[in-house]
C-alpha cells in the first residue's frame, strides 16, 4: 500500500468517525428533546382537563401527575436504561431501597375522584407512561433487540391491528419486564 493511499484511508477513517460521533451526540440530544415535548403536550393536556374543570388544581392527583411529569422533563438526559440499571444496582448493593410510595398515594389520591375525571387521569399517565418506554428503549441498543424479539413474538401470535401497536405493546412489554413502573415513577418524582 502506497503512502497515497494510506493517507486516504487514514482520512476517510478519521471523517467517519467525527460524523458517526456527531451523529450520535446530536441524535441523543434530539431524542431527549423529542422526548421532552411529548411530556409537555401531555402535562399541558392535563393543565387544559383541569382549568375544564376536570379536576381541581389542588387535587392531590392532579399534583402528584403534575410533580411526576415535571420530574421526567427535567430529568430526561438521566431517563436512560443505563441508569435504571445503576440505580437498581446501588438500591442492591447498598441495601438502601427508597420506600416505593408515588404510586399508593396515587391510587389513594384517584379513588376520591369521579369515575370520569379519574379514567381521564389515568389515560394521561398511561401516555406519560408509554412516552418514557418509547424514551427508554429508543436510548438503549439492548432494549430495541428485545423489543424487536418481542414484536416479532406478537407478530407471530397475531396479536395486533397495525405495526404502531406491535411496537408500543413489544415497548410496554419489555420495559414492565425489566423495571418496575413504580421505581421508574419514584425515581422522577424523588429527582
Amino acid at each position: 500500500m502506497s503512502a497515497e493511499s494510506l493517507s486516504l484511508t487514514f482520512q476517510s477513517v478519521t471523517a467517519l468517525a467525527l460524523l458517526l460521533v456527531l451523529v450520535l451526540v446530536w441524535r441523543a440530544e434530539q431524542r431527549i428533546d423529542v422526548f421532552r415535548q411529548r411530556m409537555f403536550a401531555i402535562r399541558d393536556e392535563l393543565f387544559d382537563f383541569a382549568s375544564e374543570g376536570g379536576v381541581d388544581f389542588q387535587h392531590p392527583a392532579y399534583q402528584l401527575l403534575r410533580n411526576s411529569m415535571n420530574g421526567f422533563i427535567r430529568y430526561a438526559h438521566r431517563l436512560t436504561f443505563f441508569q435504571l440499571l445503576t440505580t437498581i444496582a446501588r438500591w442492591k448493593i447498598t441495601e438502601q431501597v427508597h420506600p416505593l410510595t408515588w404510586h399508593s398515594k396515587w391510587t389513594e389520591a384517584l379513588d376520591s375522584l369521579p369515575v370520569s375525571s379519574e379514567v381521564k387521569l389515568r389515560k394521561l399517565h398511561g401516555c406519560a407512561m408509554d412516552t418514557v418506554a418509547r424514551h427508554l428503549v429508543g436510548g438503549s441498543f439492548t432494549l430495541s433487540i428485545f423489543v424487536f424479539l418481542t414484536g416479532i413474538h406478537l407478530l407471530i401470535q397475531g396479536a395486533w391491528t397495525s405495526i404502531r401497536m406491535i411496537v408500543r405493546d413489544a415497548s410496554e412489554s419489555v420495559v414492565t419486564k425489566v423495571f418496575d413502573q413504580r421505581l421508574i415513577e419514584e425515581e422522577a418524582v424523588r429527582c
